[in-house]
């Protein structure tokens, strides 16, 4: 069996080539082939992830079109596409926004508007399920359209925040 994927983790589009041989599960991810097993545990939701050796703990939600992901401390929106790239739903006209991937309370927003800032610079925490979500940015740009405000309550799919 081999199909391919696209699949879109917090607006990040990645296409993965899946592939069962002799009972064991490849993934190619870009130019890199990984080992991979998934295994569910008696709990509902709870998946033990191996990834080249690596063990991951996964509690799993699923939701249309995807799932949402808890990783750590960490939540991760998920959406699964068969055999082609998915459209980013956070690029509007050359801009990228930043989504809440999550119903929440924003904790902390650690940029003002008109801040120039770096790929991977935390942007927002957002309050979720008793956790702190650092959202950071996809891109480098300034702050433009800034929505987020501390105390705030944000749903799922929000735009927080534009980088131009």
């Amino acid at each position: 069996m081999a199909g391919k994927l696209a699949l879109s983790i917090d607006g990040r589009t990645e296409e993965l080539e899946v592939a069962a041989e002799s009972g064991a599960l490849r993934v190619r991810l870009g130019d890199q082939w990984h080992a991979v097993e998934l295994q569910a545990t008696n709990q509902s939701g709870l998946y033990s992830l191996l990834i080249d050796g690596r063990s991951w703990e996964i509690f799993a939600r699923e939701r249309p079109g995807g799932y949402e992901l808890l990783i750590g401390n960490r939540v991760y929106d998920v959406e699964v596409g068969r055999g082609r790239r998915a459209a980013a739903p956070d690029t509007v006209a050359g801009a990228w926004a930043l989504v809440s991937p999550m119903a929440g309370q924003v904790i902390e927003v650690r940029v003002a508007e008109g801040d120039e800032v770096e790929a991977g610079q935390p942007l927002v925490v957002v309050e979720s399920m008793k956790m702190n979500n650092e959202l950071t940015a996809a891109r480098a740009g300034a702050v433009h359209d800034l929505q987020a405000q501390p105390g705030q309550r944000v749903e799922k799919g929000k735009v927080l925040l534009r980088v131009e």
